[in-house]
C-alpha cells in the first residue's frame, strides 16, 4: 500500500513529499506518458507529488515470497524542498529496511533525520550576511551535525535494536552540497547538458569487504564472508553467537539500528562528504571549453575567462537517491541519463514518468534473474538544484 500522506500540517522544517506506490499510479503514469494531463486521476496525481518539474519521489514494494498481502515495503524516502523554510536548502534521502521491523527503523529515520538535523543546523548557523546560504553554515560544524544526527537516530530508534535500515541522503545548503551515507543505497549528484550527463559525484557503497571496513570488523571480533563464483552475491558481516549456535550475516558494514552487529565492527557514522557546486559547474564547464593544443594534439588549452560563464539556460544539476532495489540492475549513469533529458526539458514529460521506467526496468531484471520468486522493494527520489 502507497504510504504517502498529505502535506498538511507541514512539520517546522518543511512539507516532505513522500513516494507513490507504482502500482497504485500506473495507470496514471501512462496517461501522462501519453500526453493525457485532462484526466482527473492524473491532475490528482500532479498536484499531490509535486508544484514543479523539479522534484520526484516513487517506490515499488518488493516480493519475498508468500501471500500479496502479507509483503511488506521497508523502503522509505523523502524529499524537502525547500528545507528549513530556505529556498536554496534542500533534503533528499532513501532508507532502506532490512530483517524484521526494519520497516519501523526505515520510518523512524526517514521521519526524524530531517528534524534532528534541522535542529542542530539552527545551532550551527552563523550571522546571515547576505542572500547565498551557503556562507550561513560552517562546512566542518555541517558534517559534523550530518554524523551526529545519524548517531543520534541509530541510538534512538523505537525497536530496542531490532532491525535496520541504509541511510543516503542529500542536503543542499545554497551552493554546498553535502552526501551521507551508511549501508548499500546510493546517493549521486548529476551535471547535465543537452549533449552531455556527468556524475560528478556518487556516494559509496559501504560493503564488509572493504580494506578499511574490514580491518575495523575483524578488529572487533566479526567475520567477513565473501561468496566465490557469484558476482551477484555480496559479502557479509558475519556474527557467530556461541550461546545459541546461531549465525547472523549482514550485507553492508554500516547501517541504522542492528545494535547486535556493532558488537562486531556495524557502525552507524557515516561517510560525509562535500561538493561546491559552483567548482562543480566551472569544471564540467572547463572540460567544454577544452581545445586541442596546435603545439600538442593530445593535450588541451582551457579559456579560463570562458570557463567562467556557465551556461545556466542549458545546464542543469540534480540529485538522485536510490535504494539497492533499483541500483543492483541500473548503475548511475544509466540512472543519471535516463532522468537528464526531463530536466533539461521539463515540458516534454513528466519526472514522475521517467522514475516510472526506471522502476520498471529494475522490477523486470528481478523478474528475469529470480524468475518471479523474489523482488526487492525499489525506490528513487530526484531533485532538482539551484541556487541563488
Amino acid at each position: 500500500l502507497s504510504w504517502r500522506k498529505s502535506n498538511d500540517d507541514c512539520p517546522a522544517y518543511g512539507c516532505p513529499l513522500l513516494p507513490e506506490e507504482f502500482v497504485d499510479i500506473q495507470e496514471k503514469l501512462r496517461l501522462l506518458h501519453d500526453g493525457v494531463n485532462d484526466d482527473e486521476g492524473v491532475q490528482e496525481l500532479l498536484n499531490h507529488s509535486t508544484k514543479n518539474e523539479g522534484g520526484a519521489v516513487l517506490t515499488l514494494m518488493g516480493y519475498k515470497g508468500g501471500k500479496i498481502e502479507d509483503q511488506i515495503n521497508q523502503d522509505r524516502a523523502v524529499l524537502i524542498d525547500p528545507y528549513l523554510q530556505k529556498k536554496s536548502a534542500r533534503f533528499l534521502g532513501v532508507f532502506d529496511g532490512h530483517a524484521e521491523r526494519g520497516e519501523v527503523v526505515s520510518e523512524f529515520a526517514r521521519k526524524e533525520m530531517p528534524r534532528i538535523l534541522g535542529e542542530k543546523l539552527e545551532r550551527v548557523k552563523k550571522w546571515m550576511v547576505g542572500s547565498d546560504i551557503s556562507t550561513w553554515y560552517p562546512k566542518d560544524q555541517v558534517k559534523a551535525a550530518l554524523t551526529q544526527t545519524f548517531l543520534d537516530v541509530h541510538r534512538s530508534i523505537p525497536t530496542n535494536g531490532q532491525g535496520g535500515a541504509t541511510a543516503s541522503v542529500m542536503l543542499q545548503l545554497g551552493s554546498n552540497v553535502f552526501f551521507a551515507n551508511v549501508g548499500d543505497s546510493r546517493s549521486f549528484l548529476v551535471i547535465a547538458q543537452p549533449n552531455k550527463v556527468a556524475i560528478v559525484y556518487k556516494t559509496r557503497e559501504d560493503k564488509p569487504h572493504l580494506p578499511d571496513e574490514r580491518k575495523r570488523i575483524e578488529e572487533a571480533g566479526g567475520l567477513v564472508s565473501i561468496p566465490r563464483g557469484d558476482e551477484d552475491d555480496s559479502s557479509r558481516v558475519v556474527k557467530i553467537d556461541p550461546k545459541k549456535g546461531t549465525t547472523f550475516g549482514l550485507a553492508m558494514s554500516r547501517s541504522i539500528g542492528d545494535w547486535d552487529m556493532g558488537e562486531v565492527g556495524v557502525i552507524a557514522s557515516p561517510l560525509v562528504d562535500t561538493v561546491d557546486l559552483k567548482e562543480a559547474m566551472r569544471a564540467f564547464q572547463t572540460e567544454e571549453e577544452c581545445v586541442p593544443s596546435e603545439e600538442d594534439p593530445d593535450s588541451c588549452v582551457v579559456d579560463l575567462d570562458q570557463a567562467e560563464k556557465i551556461d545556466t539556460e542549458n545546464t542543469v544539476v540534480f540529485a538522485v537517491s536510490a535504494t539497492d532495489g533499483i541500483t543492483d540492475y541500473l548503475d548511475p549513469e544509466e540512472i543519471a541519463k535516463h532522468i537528464a533529458p526531463i530536466m533539461l526539458k521539463p515540458d516534454s514529460s513528466h519526472l514522475l514518468v521517467r522514475c516510472g521506467g526506471l522502476i520498471f526496468a529494475a522490477a523486470d531484471g528481478w523478474k528475469k534473474d529470480m524468475e518471479g520468486t523474489y523482488r526487492d522493494d525499489i525506490t528513487i527520489a530526484v531533485s532538482k538544484l539551484s541556487w541563488e
